[in-house]
């Protein structure tokens, strides 16, 4: 009885030796792939691949009797320390944007949120440009946006991540000028901002409201909710659709009143 228990263990110990020569591996291979991403000024997170990375390990651990939960948890450990290491070899890289398409414009970019909101547009093929009362900063690999009253024709998004008491302002300002882009504004209390997105309905402008149930330091979106405020004329739905869809967060649709 105790020789077989003793083979067993001793089978435990090569599969835990596969696992971290493996994982190690699997490590050095990302960070060729960082290293790539780097020299190339290509942004290090990309959640579509993340979903799909998240899909195909539960699929594949279900297949082998194994959990899925278990299997995913696994899966997020190892992407996490990945993406981490990667982010190490981008920070001295960082000397330009990438040429793109789109346009993004983030207001309060240099804040926390700001920042993971610019990171996530940029991943997703989004020239980034920023605007932001703390002028001393430099916006790192994003071209900067001075002036709010001109040039915002330019954008197909404009995203605020700034405080409730600014970004209601920041609403009744946009709704002035007939903004053509998409204007999202991701505060965490909705009541405040209602005035702002009214007007700026009024104007014509689309506008969503959606509320990230997360904080700055999110590396990955497995198991993160990002919250679509609906409400008659809002956009949120589509802009949830456009541009949150193809990532694994869970997007979680509520009347922005009961928010």
């Amino acid at each position: 009885m105790e020789e077989g228990l003793d083979q067993w263990r001793q089978e435990i110990r090569a599969l835990d030796n596969e696992i971290i020569t493996r994982a190690a591996r699997r490590m050095e291979l990302a960070l060729k792939i960082g290293q790539y991403k780097a020299d190339h000024q290509l942004p290090v997170k990309d959640f579509r691949v993340e979903k799909e990375i998240i899909e195909r390990t539960r699929i594949m651990a279900e297949s082998m009797g194994l959990s899925a939960d278990f299997a995913e948890h696994l899966m997020t450990l190892i992407m996490g320390h990945s993406v981490r290491e990667q982010n190490k070899l981008h920070e001295s890289k960082r000397s330009g944007s990438a040429p793109s398409l789109k346009n993004v414009l983030v207001i309060g970019g240099l804040g926390r949120m700001g920042r993971w909101f610019s990171q996530y547009f940029q991943s997703i093929g989004f020239q980034v440009s920023i605007h932001d009362i703390k002028t001393e900063e430099t916006p790192e690999n994003y071209s900067r946006h001075l002036d709010l009253n001109t040039d915002l024709s330019r954008y197909e998004v404009i995203l605020l991540t700034t405080p409730i008491a600014a970004t209601q302002t920041l609403l009744q300002s946009l709704a002035k000028q007939h903004v053509k882009a998409l204007i999202i504004e991701t505060s965490s209390l909705k009541t405040p901002v209602l005035s702002g997105l009214r007007a700026l309905q009024e104007s014509g402008a689309k506008v969503a409201s959606i509320h990230p149930m997360f904080g700055p330091d999110t590396d990955l979106l497995v198991d993160k909710n990002i919250l679509i405020c609906r409400g008659e004329g809002l956009s949120s739905e589509e802009a949830a659709a456009l541009y949150f869809h193809s990532t694994s967060a869970d997007l979680v649709t509520i009347d922005i009143d009961q928010h």
